[in-house]
């Protein structure tokens, strides 16, 4: 598995999700990142995630050393999203 890292994250294209004309970006923090990217990469509408790191008080952090809880950093996905096809309050409802 490939770690994650704050200054390069790792994006998923979601496949069939197209080229939209114009997307935007928002950012979830959580306590883990893999649950909550598998289940935004099946939102319609959403056609990009990607998983990181942010805050925090180490540079380039491994996963392990944030797991510890001593770095100060916080699990985020990253979700790029056609907002034609779905809004910012809608992907709020699902985390």
């Amino acid at each position: 598995m490939t770690e994650p890292r704050s200054s390069e994250p790792k994006g998923t294209a979601v496949p069939g999700a197209g080229a939209p004309e114009r997307t935007e970006v928002a950012t979830f923090g959580a306590g883990c990142f893999w649950k909550p990217e598998a289940h935004y990469r099946d939102v319609p509408g959403v056609v990009d995630t990607a998983v990181g790191y942010e805050g925090g008080h180490v540079a380039d952090p491994t996963y392990e050393q944030v797991c510890t809880g001593t770095t100060g950093h916080a699990e985020v996905v990253r979700v790029t999203y056609d907002p034609d096809r779905v809004s910012y309050g809608e992907l709020l409802d699902h985390f």
